[in-house]
C-alpha cells in the first residue's frame, strides 16, 4: 500500500511555488490516527489494542515510534486492502467535512487560486492521508505507508515513519522533484517546522514568527509559515 508515482510533467522549472502542509493540528483540528482506528475498529476494540500496544512497549522498551508500530500491528494486521481503503476514503471525507480548520482551508484555497503546487507531509498513514489529499486537490502526498501482501495488510510499515529527519528527507526529495521558485511550509509546532526547515537548508529561509489564529485557543495551536523567496500577496 504505497503512494502512486508522480505523473511525469516534463522538464521541471523553478517557476512555481510549493506549499507543504503538515496534517495533524495544522490542516485538521486534532490528531487523526486514533479517530481513524476508532472508525475502523470501534471504541471497545481500539481500547483493548491500545492497552496491548502500551504493554508491549513497556515490556520491550521503546518510545513513541515503537508504540505507534505496535498499535498499527494490533489494529490493522490481516485487514483486506480493498476494505480498508474504502473505510479510509469515508474517513477522509468526514475529516474534510467536519475535521479541518476553517482558517487552514482558507489558506489552502488561496494557494490554489495562486496556482501553487500543494503537498501534504504527514507521519500519519497514507491510506487515509492520500485520499484526503485527493479530495483537497493536493498535487503530492508524503506519508507513512503500510505494508500489504497478497491484498492484505501485514500491520507493518512499508516506509520509514514519516516524522523528524525522515519527513525532512522526503520533503527534500519532493523539492528536488518539483524545483519550485519558492517554498512555504505550514506546521503546528516548533519541532515540525524545524524538521521542514531541514529540508530547505540548501536555500535561504525566512521564518515568520508564531501567530495566534482567529480560532478558539483551546482547540488550535499556533501556526507558523516558513517562507522561501517571498512572492504573492497573502490573504
Amino acid at each position: 500500500m504505497t503512494a502512486a508515482p508522480h505523473a511525469p510533467t516534463g522538464q521541471p522549472t523553478r517557476s512555481s511555488r510549493l506549499a507543504v502542509w503538515d496534517v495533524d493540528r495544522t490542516l485538521t483540528t486534532s490528531d487523526t490516527l486514533l479517530p481513524f482506528l476508532r472508525a475502523v475498529l470501534g471504541p471497545r476494540a481500539l481500547a483493548l489494542i491500545l492497552r496491548g500496544a502500551a504493554l508491549a512497549v513497556v515490556r520491550r522498551g521503546g518510545g513513541r515510534a515503537e508504540f505507534k508500530d505496535a498499535l498499527l500491528r494490533g489494529a490493522l494486521a490481516g485487514w483486506s486492502e480493498v476494505e480498508l481503503e474504502a473505510l479510509a476514503l469515508r474517513y477522509a471525507q468526514s475529516v474534510l467535512e467536519t475535521g479541518c480548520r476553517p482558517d487552514s482551508l482558507s489558506r489552502w484555497a488561496w494557494h490554489q487560486r495562486c496556482g501553487d503546487v500543494l503537498a501534504l507531509a504527514s507521519a500519519s498513514p497514507g491510506v487515509y492521508v492520500r485520499p484526503l489529499g485527493a479530495l483537497l486537490g493536493a498535487d503530492h502526498v508524503v506519508a507513512t505507508e503500510l505494508e500489504c501482501t497478497a491484498g492484505h495488510l501485514t500491520g507493518a510499515r512499508s516506509t520509514l515513519n514519516c516524522r523528524g529527519p525522515e519527513k525532512a528527507r522526503r520533503v527534500n526529495d519532493l523539492i528536488a522533484d518539483v524545483r519550485p521558485a519558492s517554498v512555504w511550509a505550514y506546521g503546528d509546532s516548533r519541532s515540525d517546522l524545524a524538521t521542514l526547515a531541514l529540508a530547505l537548508a540548501d536555500v535561504p529561509v525566512r521564518i515568520r514568527a508564531y501567530r495566534r489564529l482567529t480560532t478558539p485557543p483551546h482547540a488550535f495551536a499556533a501556526m507558523r509559515a516558513v517562507q522561501v523567496a517571498t512572492s504573492g500577496v497573502e490573504p
